[in-house]
């Protein structure tokens, strides 16, 4: 045997003698890697980086101690539901209560006065507040925003939206703001000032130091975090994630966040070789709980394996697995006192399709973006829907609000990776683009004294796979 044989990870399935087990060798046998992704010349190159990242140390303890529970235990979804049974006059109600619940964070936050029906002819500047809608099917443009008012003071009445008299603005539909202008014939708005909601503010319990010693037994906390798929389009062979998870054993982080799709339904390459989905799922489960580090896992509609709804329940088992913590879509979650938002569905590219700006083409789109969905307070503002989307508006309203701006926010796009300071957002990309390798995301959250913002205190880096 040689000095350095390299360890293997042994599985026992029933009667069957112990055999090693990685991810190929759940593969059916006609499969062969994606000759692209095997070429590759520049694995773990850093593509961007954030703050300090050469005062921290990046190999990390990977003890399973750390501490993950939900944020907010009344807001988060830790079972399957049943679907399809959704009434209009129910999703009705649901969006006219959103349309209210922001109306007044409007008022307080932006000391605005009492808000008028939008549909009564005013000559003097009026102040109306609603949701942005689109006159017809196609994309929202300038010509074409429509004010919908609440129930409460508008009567649900839709008002036309002039914007010429706006010196800037970013919307998209769905969206909740506010408008000072004027109404002279009662057809048509003319906005002249526009006004959103702000952001709830950051989690007054933040890990810091006090007294000169951290509040957590294991800190600095180190995250790797990764988005499907996790094979390429062209193969059924998951070369990529265990080329992450070897990435995760020899840096050994305290946590191995893994968002969704994990199989997936894109991939026509599953339905073609005939692979059980369930239980080939089921033993890369198990493939992933034998790692020292802390793994969460967040499903994704693109998982042909699971249910295809928003929000979207947590994975599953019949018996719980050791090392794994199984996350809803979206979620809210405290690690060890770090507060992170986390969502497998691609919003920011949802509303990079539908959004309207003036001036067009401004700096920094994708950060507008990312905050659209801090100001907005949901992980999923925008109505309609991507098609893509199948939204249960109930369980929506439920579970799928901010409870609080975390401290880092976990946004996975087919856009660029990006990063939004203040809260930290942050899009690691995806772990494979079509059959060529993409990136993944390693961060150290460090402790620090207090009225230090954590955001500042946060190392990242965009690594390629």
């Amino acid at each position: 045997t040689p000095d350095n044989a390299q360890h293997k990870r042994v599985m026992k399935l029933g009667r069957s003698p112990a055999v090693p087990f990685s991810p190929s060798s759940f593969s059916p046998a006609t499969t062969t890697p994606s000759k692209k992704y095997s070429s590759r010349t520049s694995s773990r190159e850093v593509v961007f980086s954030f703050g300090p990242v050469g005062e921290v140390r990046w190999e990390g303890s990977g003890k399973k101690s750390c501490q993950i529970e939900d944020f907010d235990p009344t807001s988060a979804l830790n079972s399957a539901f049943r679907f399809m049974f959704q009434k209009l006059t129910d999703k009705a109600h649901v969006l006219n209560e959103r349309i209210e619940d922001l109306a007044s964070t409007l008022k307080e936050s932006n000391q605005l006065e009492d808000f008028a029906h939008i549909g009564l002819p005013a000559q003097d500047d009026t102040m109306v507040v609603g949701r942005i809608c689109c006159d017809c099917n196609g994309k929202l443009n300038a010509q074409s925003v429509i004010l919908e008012g609440c129930r409460g003071v508008s009567a649900g009445c839709r008002v036309p939206v002039d914007l010429s008299q706006l010196p800037q603005y970013a919307l998209f539909p769905g969206q909740i703001v506010a408008m000072r202008g004027t109404n002279s014939s009662g057809r048509k708005f003319v906005a002249k000032e526009l006004f959103q909601p702000t952001a709830l503010p950051l989690p007054d319990h933040e890990p810091n130091m006090e007294n000169g010693k951290v509040t957590h037994k294991f800190w600095p906390l180190d995250i790797v975090t990764a988005v499907g798929p996790f094979m390429t389009s062209d193969s059924t062979s998951f070369e990529p994630l265990d080329d992450l998870l070897k990435y995760v054993t020899e840096h050994s982080p305290r946590v191995c966040i893994l968002l969704g799709p994990f199989l997936d339904s894109k991939n026509s390459e599953l339905e073609e070789n005939g692979i059980p989905i369930f239980s080939f799922f089921s033993s890369l489960i198990f493939y992933i709980s034998l790692e020292t580090t802390k793994f969460v896992l967040v499903p994704s509609q693109r998982d042909v394996h699971h249910l295809p709804v928003y929000p979207q329940p947590p994975f599953s088992f019949s018996k719980p697995v050791s090392g794994l913590y199984f996350a809803s879509d979206p979620s809210t979650l405290s690690i060890d006192g770090v507060i992170i938002g986390i969502t497998s569905t691609d919003i920011l590219f949802h509303l990079g399709a539908e959004e309207i700006s003036m001036p067009p083409g401004g700096a920094d789109r994708l950060s507008r973006l990312a905050n659209h969905v801090i100001t907005q307070r949901s992980y999923y503002p925008l109505y309609p829907p991507s098609e893509d989307v199948s939204i249960d508006y109930e369980h929506w309203e439920a579970h799928s609000k901010l409870p609080t701006t975390p401290h880092l926010l976990i946004l996975p796009s087919d856009l660029r990776y990006f990063n939004l300071s203040g809260c930290c957002c942050v899009n690691p990309g995806r772990l494979t683009k079509g059959q060529v390798a993409g990136t993944f995301a390693h961060l150290v959250v460090r402790p620090g004294p207090k009225g230090v913002m954590l955001s500042e205190r946060i190392a990242a880096k965009i690594v390629r796979i």
